[in-house]
């Protein structure tokens, strides 16, 4: 049976408290993830931003189409 730490993605991208929702947009286009923990000056986790945040919270945020 799979296990988390099998399919986890082992070199985290992140973002902090004052990422704008663009570079939130640009980091996931970027980088092919489709979600960014947020974490304070500590590195501790404060959040996760996912996709589906961005497309709920904000319906007219415009997320580039990757060609």
């Amino acid at each position: 049976m799979l296990k988390a730490k099998d399919i986890m993605t082992k070199d985290v991208i992140t973002a902090k408290n004052e990422t704008t929702i663009e570079e939130l947009a640009r980091l996931l286009i970027d980088h092919k993830i489709s979600g960014v923990p947020v974490v304070d000056d500590d590195n501790q986790l404060i959040g996760i931003v996912t996709e589906n945040d961005l497309i709920k919270k904000n319906k007219r945020f415009h997320i580039p189409t990757i060609s």
